[in-house]
């Protein structure tokens, strides 16, 4: 399995592909999280969304009202930090 989208964060670890992003953990120092990308980095810069704390909620539809807060509007998006989080936690990552 190999992204689909140019990803700028050489750190990133890809962890596969859920519906149309490509799912990453990032360690970033001591604030490690997962990232969802839907475009390429260069042809969109904001085409992703992050949030270890987020991703780790097990309440999706106050997870997902919050993400629409942040200008996230697609809970698509919210399921694929989700999913990120959970392989991350699988590949004992993340706690």
């Amino acid at each position: 399995m190999k992204p689909k989208y140019e990803h700028d964060c050489e750190r990133c670890v890809f962890l596969g592909n859920y519906q149309n992003s490509d799912l990453y953990f990032c360690p970033q120092g001591s604030l490690p999280t997962v990232i969802a990308r839907w475009a390429d980095a260069k042809e969109d810069p904001s085409a992703y969304v992050s949030g270890l704390a987020f991703a780790k909620s097990t309440d999706m539809k106050k997870a997902i009202s919050v993400t629409q807060a942040d200008n996230v509007h697609e809970s698509a998006h919210a399921a694929s930090l989700r999913v990120a989080f959970l392989i991350a936690k699988d590949a004992k990552l993340v706690l």
